[in-house]
């Protein structure tokens, strides 16, 4: 919900997709008991299919957030890679917290297979409070 603040105050426009939610279908919620509308991303869903259908009808997107990423299946993380690199949108996918430790790369360097050290990464985006968001595009993502 931070990130869609940071970014609709600067005027870009956000699609919210969530799965599983506590606060109910096509909801998204944060811990703090903020509550918004999302699409709703079950099984089979396309993220790829229904942003195409969505811009090629001339909705406005400029960045997807994509919550409880835990639940999607591999094929959707797929669709969502090919969002930033056909579509050219930012992603941020966010999941549970885990006692894995992540690193925070750009999807170039992540597919390469870098390391944070060998990236020469530096600081963390603004729109990115903790390592548990997940950014695929070139900007920050997590690696495992």
């Amino acid at each position: 919900l931070q990130i869609e603040h940071n970014r609709s105050t600067r005027g870009l426009q956000g699609m919210i997709f969530t799965r599983d939610d506590r606060a109910g279908e096509g909801k998204l919620s944060s811990r703090l008991g903020l509550v918004t509308d999302a699409v709703e991303a079950a099984a089979g869903f396309d993220f790829y299919a229904y942003l195409v259908a969505h811009l090629s009808k001339g909705g406005g997107c400029d960045y997807v957030i994509a919550d409880e990423a835990q639940f999607l299946a591999p094929e959707q993380v797929d669709q969502l890679a090919r969002v930033v690199d056909d579509l050219d949108l930012d992603v941020f996918a966010f999941g549970i917290t885990t006692e894995i430790g992540y690193e925070v790369l750009c999807r170039r360097h992540h597919r390469r297979q870098m390391t944070a050290a060998g990236a020469h990464a530096a600081a963390l985006s603004p729109d990115v409070e903790s390592v548990e968001a997940a950014e695929v595009s070139e900007r920050p993502t997590v690696r495992s």
